[in-house]
């Protein structure tokens, strides 16, 4: 080996000589990149203008020489993926529609690659000088509203490669180090920065454009440490103002307010504070709601002509308020403490109110519905619609008092002398618990009359009881002191 240490400028001659005997001498050259040199720059290393060589008594003349070239690769992350016109999936064609799909790394643009695949593939560029933790924003860069897409995720170092699909009219929250993405994360590059990126974190409330879908990436977490909000939908069916938990994804909001503007699908984990509210703001019915295991704190349907169906059972630690439009609770189950209702609510499953039951708006009881009433006074709810054949409304509390309107099955379980002076069951009725009720106005049964066993159902003077049939079961019975 010959020659000296140097630094290496623009182009740098080093010189020297070494001693040749007869064991074979291999020269070479070797290059300390520092830190100044970058990304795809060219490196050039040659031997040349070799002298002659004397061996013993015999000279080897000529001069030749030995280069070549490298091209620097600094570490990289290089991010590809699929592009995909919806979630069925069905990939988006870019060889008739080119689309251009940018990354920012935390705020700053770095890479761009225009998408020319029929089957919607892309590849970045390297993104160099990253680590664990940096956000990373991907997004479709084209005015056409159908064919934008946006992803925000954080990255787990600074030379894994990535695959992030992108779905147009969808936002995606992921993370690849398994830190929890925040609204601030998402505002380290947003709609502030570049039209065509589909949401908006502002003073840490993030407002999901219309038109689009937010989706909490499967296994990942979105944590957002303020409000969230989708824009309200006014027709159903498509992706405007929608939210997915993916499976396995957690949503954490805190005590932060979410506004969903269309359907709700949770497949993973939505998690709450206390005090926390959801509220359902879409203007158009046929919008559905599927809490999975999970419940809600407080929750409101605030959209008016919005129509939402439950598709899973649904218990609030807090108040069900029904500002403006109608919630329809399927064949499942509907707990919550207190129900204001102003719009409507249509119960073809079972709805358990354990305090109140108010508002101007009116409950309908559906023919497959059942109503449990909680609370001791009477539900103060304007209308309370329980005639459809088959359904069945069943007040729980001690000394309770019935609101007066048409029953069709009529269910009396609380004891401690109740009040009910309903005059109309076109169904069963049924007088369960223990002690005295005693009629407090004329009533016609439709059906059969059963007293439970321990109950004594006394029709009160004055007063008519007309029943076909009228059952006592053990040590219940029927007193008529009336007519």
């Amino acid at each position: 080996l010959f020659g000296t240490n140097a630094t290496v400028g623009a182009t740098t001659v080093i010189t020297g000589s070494a001693a040749v005997t007869t064991t074979a001498r291999c020269f070479y050259v070797v290059v300390d990149i520092g830190a100044g040199a970058a990304d795809a720059q060219t490196l050039e290393a040659s031997i040349a203008s070799i002298a002659n060589v004397t061996v013993g008594t015999d000279t080897i003349s000529g001069t030749p020489s030995i280069a070549g070239t490298t091209t620097l690769s600094a570490p990289s992350v290089i991010i590809s993926g699929t592009i995909y016109a919806n979630e069925t999936p069905t990939a988006y064609n870019c060889s008739t529609g080119n689309v251009t799909v940018r990354v920012a790394k935390n705020g700053t643009l770095s890479q761009s690659v225009l998408c020319t695949a029929a089957g919607g593939t892309y590849t970045l560029p390297g993104v160099t000088g990253a680590v664990a933790g940096d956000v990373f924003t991907v997004f479709i860069d084209d005015a056409t509203a159908s064919k934008q897409a946006s992803l925000v995720t954080k990255v787990n170092d600074g030379t894994t490669d990535l695959t992030l699909n992108l779905y147009q009219q969808r936002v995606i929250v992921r993370n690849e180090n398994g830190v929890a993405t925040t609204n601030t994360n998402m505002g380290a590059y947003d709609s502030a920065n570049n039209a065509n990126i589909k949401f908006t974190e502002s003073a840490g409330a993030l407002t999901i454009a219309a038109a689009n879908k937010l989706i909490v990436w499967t296994g990942d977490t979105f944590t957002p440490g303020g409000t969230v909000s989708t824009t309200a939908s006014g027709t159903a069916g498509n992706p405007d103002g929608d939210l997915t938990i993916q499976t396995g994804a957690t949503l954490d909001m805190g005590t932060n307010a979410l506004a969903i503007g269309g359907d709700f699908l949770n497949s993973g984990t939505f998690t709450y504070g206390s005090g926390q509210t959801t509220t359902f703001t879409a203007t158009a019915t046929g919008h559905t709601i599927e809490d999975g295991t999970n419940n809600f704190h407080h929750l409101v349907l605030n959209g008016v002509n919005g129509g939402w169906t439950t598709q899973s059972d649904i218990t609030t630690a807090g108040d069900t308020t029904i500002t403006a439009g109608t919630l329809t609770n399927g064949a499942f189950t509907f707990t919550s403490p207190n129900i204001a209702v102003a719009g409507g609510l249509t119960n073809n499953g079972t709805v358990t109110v354990s305090t109140s039951l108010s508002g101007a708006g009116t409950f309908t009881n559906g023919t497959t519905g059942t109503l449990n009433i909680g609370f001791a006074t009477a539900p103060t709810i304007t209308t309370l619609t329980a005639t459809a054949s088959g359904n069945t409304v069943n007040y729980t509390a001690l000394g309770f008092n019935c609101k007066v309107t048409s029953y069709h099955h009529l269910i009396l379980s609380g004891g401690s002398s109740p009040t009910c002076s309903v005059t109309s069951v076109a169904g069963d009725l049924t007088v369960n618990g223990t002690g005295l009720l005693t009629t407090t106005s004329s009533i016609t049964v439709g059906g059969t009359t059963t007293v439970g066993n321990g109950r004594t159902l006394s029709n009160g003077s004055a007063f008519t009881f007309i029943s076909p049939t009228i059952t006592a079961i053990g040590t219940g019975q029927f007193t008529n002191s009336g007519i």
